[in-house]
């Protein structure tokens, strides 16, 4: 188990540190919002259940507490939540709106038990705003400010405190620091620095006056090797990524194993109009992570009407 927990966060730390992107809006894009279908303009509604079903494609049981209800009124789109046995639709509400000249989610609000979250974007896909709410009252404001096609600026109002974070880029548009203020006072920085082949080699981080700085190393497959973390020149910590490299070449053959055999049990039914209205899974075999076999089909249903 540790062994495992050890791997997981020294893939996350190799992640993070490859990708600029995880330290700018991490708010989720667009496509990972929207349904999961195609020529949304011509759908009316889509239904969609969860249950699990015998061998004969018999009814056993729900294995969701919720059917998703979807109403499409283009240029927005309501989704409800419904419980399956008594059909009544619970607190839980999304509604989309789109941008009707890009065709691009311009709203995407939720609604959950007294907690409500609105999120902005604008016709490129970027976020722009969000809004936060716990029984009707406002919790928190984010704001996103771009120059170009990058991020410049982002702030968070949160119980009357005013956070901004100001960013700044190289030549070659890649992040090279980011300045906090807290109600207008500098709270600290980060800054970043590359090697000739784009590698981030260090960052330093000022926090009051506590200095944090990460240096790395990068094999010619511009793979991270090492890492060391000083803190005020004080080494706290040195790790080495080439066993964390081996074992994650034996948890991409397992994954790629798991997806094979995931498409080899999961069963499609599709509409005329190319959109799948009917999904099973089998499980009736051990696994993985599938320990629990109970010979059933494991169902997600989708009524589809269109206009």
């Amino acid at each position: 188990m540790k062994k495992t927990l050890l791997f997981v966060l020294l893939l996350h730390c190799i992640i993070t540190w490859s990708q600029n992107d995880l330290r700018l809006p991490f708010e989720p894009r667009p496509e990972e919002l929207l349904p999961e279908v195609k020529k949304m303009k011509e759908i009316k509604s889509i239904e969609i259940s969860h249950f699990t079903t015998d061998l004969s494609d018999d009814f056993v049981a729900f294995t969701n507490n919720k059917t998703i209800l979807l109403f499409n009124r283009y240029p927005q789109i309501v989704v409800f939540t419904v419980d399956p046995m008594t059909k009544d639709t619970t607190q839980n509400k999304i509604v989309y709106t789109y941008h009707t000249d890009t065709d691009t989610l311009a709203t995407y609000k939720e609604f959950r038990l007294g907690q409500t979250k609105h999120l902005y974007y604008d016709k490129k896909g970027r976020i722009e705003k969000k809004n936060e709410f716990f029984n009707g009252k406002m919790e928190g404001q984010f704001f996103w400010f771009y120059e170009g096609e990058l991020l410049s600026k982002d702030e968070r109002i949160i119980r009357g405190k005013k956070y901004t974070h100001e960013f700044k880029y190289d030549d070659s548009k890649r992040l090279i620091e980011k300045v906090s203020y807290s109600n207008g006072v500098f709270q600290g920085n980060v800054k970043w620095f590359y090697d000739a082949n784009g590698n981030m080699v260090k960052e330093e981080s000022l926090q009051k006056d506590v200095l944090t700085t990460k240096n790395s190393t990068y094999n010619l497959a511009n793979q991270l090797l090492t890492q060391t973390t000083t803190v005020n020149e004080k080494v706290i910590q040195s790790l080495d990524y080439n066993s964390v490299y081996a074992s994650s070449e034996k948890e991409k053959e397992k994954n790629d194993k798991r997806e094979k055999f995931m498409k080899r049990k999961t069963f499609y039914t599709f509409d005329t109009k190319g959109n799948w209205v009917l999904k099973k899974f089998l499980n009736d075999e051990k696994y993985y992570d599938f320990d629990q076999i109970d010979g059933k089909y494991h169902v997600k249903k989708r009524v589809i009407v269109y206009k």
